[in-house]
């Protein structure tokens, strides 16, 4: 199976915001995303979501890779770097990508 290596951007500046990976179609993704919005653990995440909820917006998604699926974490986590090296204020959760 192929999985798809993902971004979120943010609907205003059109920033990435955060890298993921999924076996699923980016819409159902997306979805998810948006309902779990207050209960996962990744608190930057979390405020930025809530930010865009209240301000009736969703954010972009967009697929940047494919691979197979044993490849996908090594692959969201080169993504991750490329974005880090980037510039781009991910809120992935890890310390290293919130800067």
């Amino acid at each position: 199976m192929k999985a798809t290596i993902y971004v979120l951007t943010d609907p205003e500046s059109g920033a990435i915001r955060y890298v993921g990976s999924t076996m699923k179609p980016l819409d159902e993704r997306l979805k998810s995303h948006m309902r779990q919005y207050n209960c996962d653990g990744n608190a930057a995440k979390r405020r930025w979501m809530n930010r865009l909820r209240r301000a009736w917006l969703r954010p972009g998604i967009v697929a940047v890779d494919t691979c197979d699926e044993w490849l996908r974490y090594q692959r969201e986590a080169d993504w991750i770097g490329h974005c880090i090296e980037e510039g781009c204020g991910l809120v992935n959760g890890d310390p290293l990508t919130q800067r």
